[in-house]
């Protein structure tokens, strides 16, 4: 029996995409024991996972109330975090003498942690991989996609940090553009190459799974919102908001798709991601559901149509399912996401700052009911299955450790 570990961020949109690979490699008699914050225990020991936690500055502050991003500060709150959890996850590993780390590829004191330990890692990917083929970091900074990442003042501090880490370890201090870019011996991408920019450039050092979770565990009775999916007529279209697990503060938004959706013959349901006595002045249509919490994958099964902040579990979720989508993006990734699902043929992109009912009612009514977009749809969803999944991820890692890729 192989010991795994798996460091990540306490972020949901960072841990569930792995957690249906690590059961597989747990059933296949691999121990698997994730180092990842206290708020995620109790998800990892349910799938039958080991679990060290480890304290974190990440989304310290309650993330709901997050309205759009501006991300000038990102590399200061990576300083303050890798100083935080560097040691931690140092004394963690060497307890555990893990035969190959895994590694979020945004928990770079996991590799950091790994490198002083001499520790083989693979890196995991729930988004776009940046690398030196691709870094959409590059995009924001030319003003090819909107939005802030960086200012040089906190991009000097995250530097002058990590070299003050590398004064008294064994390697040295990686750049800004290296830290991001960091590579293992190889990669896990939970995202199809079909949505994935520039794919073809990284041949075979990248592993494209596409959606991690398994479709087949989905129970309809595990969801809030189980009782309007029983009890709707089947004949009319189910419409479901949702912004995530960050930016699920919205409630301008979600005024908007009561207006707009409360008019049309559709079942709706709004995951607020907040407490409903905080919305309780929202006025909510017959037709209409408004709950704090409905797992996507349950509610995309029956969906018609999506309204999402363009997270990368929400596209490869509802893009498994086919379910058309209206993008309102909060930040620089999902700009990308939206986009390029647009080209796809299968959503429709608006500019928060240009969100109006007229906007929503008019990208409803090019994507629900529309022919061409229900073919784009599916063959989008023939594609995201045919990546394999879990259970190629889990293949994928063993090939590692089997010594079947090369060891750098």
């Amino acid at each position: 029996m192989s010991r795994l570990a798996y460091v990540c961020i306490g972020a949901g949109g960072h841990v569930r995409p792995s957690l249906r690979t690590m059961r597989e490699l747990s059933a296949r008699g691999h121990d698997v024991v994730y180092l990842v914050p206290e708020g995620f225990r109790e998800l990892v020991e349910s799938g039958g996972s080991g679990w060290r936690g480890y304290r974190s500055t990440l989304l310290a502050v309650p993330p709901r109330r997050v309205d759009g991003f501006d991300g000038g500060d990102l590399p200061l709150h990576l300083a303050t975090e890798i100083d935080c959890a560097l040691p931690q996850l140092e004394r963690e590993l060497a307890d555990l003498e893990p035969e190959l780390v895994l590694v979020d590829a945004f928990t770079h004191a996991g590799w950091l942690a790994a490198l002083e330990l001499g520790l083989p890692t693979l890196r995991v990917d729930t988004s776009y991989v940046l690398s030196d083929e691709y870094d959409y970091f590059d995009d924001v900074a030319a003003g090819r996609v909107p939005g802030r990442i960086s200012t040089e003042a906190a991009v000097e501090e995250l530097e002058c940090t990590l070299r003050r880490l590398a004064d008294c370890r064994s390697w040295t201090a990686p750049s800004f553009a290296e830290l991001r870019r960091w590579q293992g011996v190889g990669c896990l991408c939970f995202v199809t190459r079909a949505m994935h920019p520039h794919s073809d450039r990284f041949g075979e050092r990248v592993c494209f799974v596409g959606a991690g979770f398994d479709p087949d565990g989905i129970e309809d009775r595990r969801c809030e919102a189980a009782g309007m999916l029983r009890a709707r007529k089947r004949e009319r279209p189910l419409v479901y908001v949702s912004f995530g697990t960050v930016f699920t503060y919205q409630p301008a938004v979600y005024e908007m798709c009561l207006e707009v959706f409360g008019r049309r013959e559709v079942d709706l349901v709004v995951a607020t991601g907040v407490g409903s006595q905080e919305l309780g002045w929202l006025d909510i249509p017959d037709n209409a559901q408004v709950v704090s919490f409905a797992p996507q994958p349950e509610l995309l099964r029956h969906a018609d149509l999506f309204i999402s902040h363009g997270g990368m579990g929400a596209v490869m979720e509802s893009t498994w399912f086919g379910v058309p989508t209206i993008f309102v993006p909060q930040y620089p990734e999902q700009w990308i996401s939206a986009g390029r699902c647009e080209e796809l043929g299968i959503g429709v992109r608006i500019d928060r700052r240009q969100l109006s009912i007229a906007s929503l009612d008019g990208a409803a009514e090019r994507l629900l009911g529309n022919p061409r977009v229900e073919a784009a749809c599916r063959l989008q969803a023939r594609c995201a299955r045919a990546e394999g999944g879990y259970r190629r991820a889990a293949d994928y890692v063993e090939r590692f450790m089997g010594g079947g890729l090369r060891r750098s």
